[in-house]
């Protein structure tokens, strides 16, 4: 890592905590004393801060070769074969810095389940630098979570366990092989004699490295509001559209008026967050890696934290979350586009006032866009899990909502049922064909047979009024009418078959990150930090569509037992 050229624009254009002063490329050789202290931040884009360096021996568990290579431009451990490079493990376990860089933690502020919790901030994340790929030139920073206290770590240690680690740096990359915007996991690096205290008592230390275009948040620009920072607004807002959005336009015009305001880059810039935000929320609508979960059997309530005791956070709210998190963005970006006399909130002119009114239309206006954004985002991608070439506006209510209502009446496994509906054939509709079909979904369903068959209660809706099977071969009629809709004729269809299968099972994963099978690697890495574990099931992950060989198909494929559905994960971590 020594021999990676870092241009670290961030610290190079942001203010820095004057408490933690220095170069944005050169280490001190001892710590400032109040890098590690929690305190507020006011005035600061970020502090420079050393990571606390582990006391004896570390293992390396894992290093992702394929993302080192694919956002770094370079293997930096290229022999796999070899006992790594102690340099490296150094690096990246927080007891050494790279040459040629500065270390920083990021300050920025947040909502925690619906409250302002004011400042925040990296409390163990710390950046050891930015670097640009020599190819595509995209920017990546390069970040170590759990290696120690910031001036952002609050009533923590700055710390972070084996076990919530092994969960961020499987998933990160699971969800990268899925195809769904995310952070990048580069190593995970065991600390056996760091004993970090949580709820159960102490437990294993660890160090994830972790890689991302940026880590400013949206509690970036809302904390330095809070503090009537504006400046430092404008500055944080002009640094990330001049590197990440530099396809923008430029124009910051005299005149604020809804008209003109529609070429504004702070209000392009906006935009582009809520477009970004919806399609993201649409990929698989959740992208914390602390209480998190892929869901076993479809939910729409589903709560995967068991700190959300009222269920904000419940799967089917995500899009509105995300919503009102962009509501709460929204709200604080007056100061980017209307003049500083404006922001005085006294003595305000008519026309002063009638430039907020537009600033506040044209902010809105830009909000609304999600909603549209996410539906459209959300129906492309499931009919690429139906194998649809086209999109229809009725396919939701004809197709989607009542097969996933189907599914969680069934209480069949999500990630299963869709391999199945892969294989299905539309053209054989004999009873034997289709009782095939059904004993692979009685396999995979909590229910019994008998349930699957049995009436309905009288206390169901008229929509629920047949069994689950009546209404899973009505389903499919409905299924292939729309299939249909896409072809001229039912041999062009027929001949498509194989096409539409294989399009199908590139779209429908095999293969996801199960809680019972990551408490497993766990368990076995807790046992032995030299195990391979964490690399099975790493390689698996970022294979999530192929069919795997019988190995790990038997370790990784199959359904979740009845005693580990649901297993809830809590903030400690």
């Amino acid at each position: 890592m020594d021999g990676l050229n870092y241009n670290n624009t961030l610290t190079s254009r942001l203010r820095v905590d004057p408490h933690t002063p220095g170069t944005p490329f050169q280490s001190p050789s001892v710590p400032t004393q109040l890098s590690h202290v929690p305190r507020q931040v006011p005035g600061a884009h970020f502090s420079y801060v050393m990571p606390t360096p582990p006391q004896s021996t570390v293992q390396l568990i894992s290093f992702n070769h394929q993302a080192s290579v694919s956002t770094l431009g370079i293997d930096l451990y290229p022999n796999p074969a070899v006992s790594p490079n102690q340099r490296l493990v150094d690096i990246l376990s927080g007891a050494s810095i790279p040459n040629g860089t500065h270390p920083w933690s990021l300050s920025y502020g947040g909502h925690q389940f619906g409250s302002w919790a004011g400042q925040l901030g990296d409390g163990r994340a710390i950046s050891l630098g930015q670097v640009q790929h020599p190819i595509t030139r995209a920017f990546t920073e390069i970040q170590l979570k759990g290696a120690g206290m910031t001036p952002y770590s609050r009533f923590a240690d700055g710390y972070a366990v084996l076990r919530s680690s092994i969960r961020e740096y499987l998933c990160a990359e699971a969800m990268h092989a899925l195809g769904v915007p995310t952070s990048r996991s580069l190593s995970i690096v065991a600390i056996p004699s760091r004993k970090v205290t949580r709820e159960n008592g102490d437990e294993m230390g660890a160090v994830v490295c972790r890689l991302a275009p940026s880590w400013i948040r949206f509690g970036s620009f809302e904390l330095l509001y809070s503090r009537s920072e504006f400046d430092l607004m404008k500055e944080l807002a002009d640094y990330v559209i001049d590197t990440h959005c530099t396809d923008l336009n430029t124009v910051v015009q005299d005149e604020i008026t809804v008209e003109s305001l529609q070429t504004n880059k702070y209000i392009q810039w906006f935009k582009q967050v809520v477009k970004n935000t919806a399609e993201m929320i649409a990929h698989w609508q959740s992208v914390d890696y602390g209480p998190f979960q892929f869901m076993d059997v479809y939910d729409p309530t589903y709560v995967c934290n068991h700190s959300d005791e009222t269920g904000r956070y419940a799967f089917c709210e995500q899009p509105r979350i995300a919503l009102w998190n962009l509501a709460r963005l929204a709200s604080v970006l007056d100061p980017l586009i209307l003049p500083p006399t404006c922001n005085d909130h006294i003595n305000n002119s008519e026309t002063e006032s009638r430039a907020k009114q537009s600033v506040t239309t044209v902010l809105i206006d830009a909000v609304r866009e999600f909603i549209p954004c996410f539906d459209t985002t959300f129906s492309l991608l499931m009919s690429r899990k139906f194998g649809l070439l086209t999109t229809a506006n009725h396919d939701l209510d004809t197709l989607y909502q009542p097969i996933l209502r189907l599914m969680h009446d069934s209480k069949v496994d999500y990630t299963h049922f869709f391999r199945i509906v892969s294989e299905m054939d539309l053209f054989d509709r004999t009873n034997e064909t289709m009782d095939k079909v059904l004993d692979r979904l009685y396999n995979i369903s909590t229910l019994s047979k008998s349930e699957w068959h049995a009436n309905p209660t009288s206390t169901q809706s008229n929509d629920m009024s047949k069994s689950i099977v009546q209404r899973f071969n009505d389903w499919v009629q409905v299924y292939r009418t729309r299939m249909l809709c896409d072809y001229s004729s039912e041999d062009a269809l027929f001949a498509d078959t194989e096409q539409r299968r294989l399009r199908m099972l590139m779209a429908n994963p095999k293969y996801t990150l199960r809680n019972h099978l990551v408490a497993k690697v766990i368990q076995e890495m807790e046992h032995d930090v030299t195990s391979d574990a964490v690399d099975r099931y790493l390689n698996v992950l970022m294979r999530p569509f192929d069919q795997g060989s019988d190995k790990e198909q038997a370790e990784f494929g199959g359904t979740v037992p009845d005693n580990m559905r649901g297993l809830k994960c809590s903030c400690s971590s």
